[in-house]
């Protein structure tokens, strides 16, 4: 097979930076997601030196580091895929088993985490690191309480950045994971409680 032009390679590379941001973040852990990124940062600033900074370096040899780059990234995502299930009964527990003590908790959820995500938004078009600090740190509570352990990794990753390195691209690809992640775990929730209401009444 013939080497691959430098502006396809780049035009691929392009593509699969789109895929990477649009994983599903509710299967990765915050370290994991870390690690991929990571992982796709210095292939893509290894690649750009290469074709950019070393005039001397074949077509060839930059095809093959590009697809062994994308074996390890592929595999790094297959290996650190895993499923997370919404399980209710732990807080209908605390709630001293009262389904309406819980029905009006799970409303409350709701409500922190669309106020969350609007103030976030706005935190983030300001470049306003405290102010996103500080609606992380509100919202994890809600975020610990059902249990919801995917978006509140997100949120304490966004706290964590958002103190030390303020790094507003990452920030911005935090958000949008729990923007993407949200609404399936909001309909997870509402497929438990609805179980756990038939259960109940029968």
């Amino acid at each position: 097979m013939p080497p691959i032009k430098t502006v396809d390679l780049l035009a691929q590379l392009s593509n699969l930076e789109a895929t990477l941001n649009s994983f599903s973040f509710e299967q990765l852990s915050v370290d994991e997601a870390n690690e991929l990124k990571e992982t796709f940062r210095v292939f893509k600033q290894n690649l750009e030196n290469k074709i950019w900074g070393t005039a001397t370096t074949s077509q060839t040899e930059i095809t093959k580091g590009f697809t062994r780059e994308i074996e390890i990234i592929d595999s790094s995502i297959k290996t650190s895929l895993h499923q997370q299930t919404i399980d209710l009964a732990p807080v209908l527990e605390d709630c001293m088993g009262e389904l309406g003590l819980l029905q009006e908790l799970v409303l409350l959820y709701k409500q922190n985490a669309l106020e969350f995500i609007g103030q976030a938004r706005l935190a983030l078009d300001n470049k306003d690191f405290e102010q996103l600090r500080f609606c992380s740190h509100k919202v994890k509570n809600g975020l610990k309480m059902m249990h919801t352990k995917a978006l509140l990794e997100i949120v304490e990753s966004m706290q964590n950045v958002s103190q030390t390195t303020k790094d507003i691209a990452y920030l911005r690809f935090l958000y949008e994971c729990f923007v993407v992640e949200y609404p399936s775990i909001e309909n997870a929730i509402d497929r438990e409680l609805e179980a756990l209401t038939k259960t109940k009444r029968s």
